[in-house]
């Protein structure tokens, strides 16, 4: 017995429940990686290597394919990128982009980046 979960094969069905604050949830592996359901959220235990790569291929089709689309007329803004499929998704934060990317059927990993920018977010330390 098996179960599908967004194109991978889980190949050990329901291992055990495991008690998630005051939820129950069910707990499974997949190659080697642990998925945690989360009522309609999945978690899924990523090595560092594959969180790299995950990373780099966002970035790269940001680079490659959707800056010369988007800047500089949504400059500012935050796209959340799927890079599996290469689709996007533009809001005004994290939330909205999200939210329009579940809307339009997305169900998987995002990489979110501010337009016109390296980073989401820039944190720095006051000077002394």
């Amino acid at each position: 017995m098996y179960c599908e979960l967004e194109g991978i094969r889980i190949e050990e069905p329901l291992l055990k429940d495991k008690d998630w604050g005051n939820e129950t949830t069910p707990l499974l592996r997949c190659n080697g990686r642990v998925i945690v359901s989360l009522m309609s959220t999945t978690i899924v235990q990523w090595s560092q290597q594959e969180i790299e790569q995950f990373v780099e291929r966002a970035k790269q089709i940001y680079r490659d394919k959707l800056a010369m689309i988007l800047e500089p007329e949504h400059t500012g803004e935050i796209v959340a990128i799927a890079p599996e499929s290469e689709d996007y998704f533009l809001g005004t934060n994290e939330i909205d982009a999200s939210h329009r990317a579940r809307d339009a059927g997305r169900i998987g990993p995002l990489y979110f980046l501010r337009v016109g920018s390296d980073y989401t977010y820039r944190m720095m330390s006051p000077r002394r």
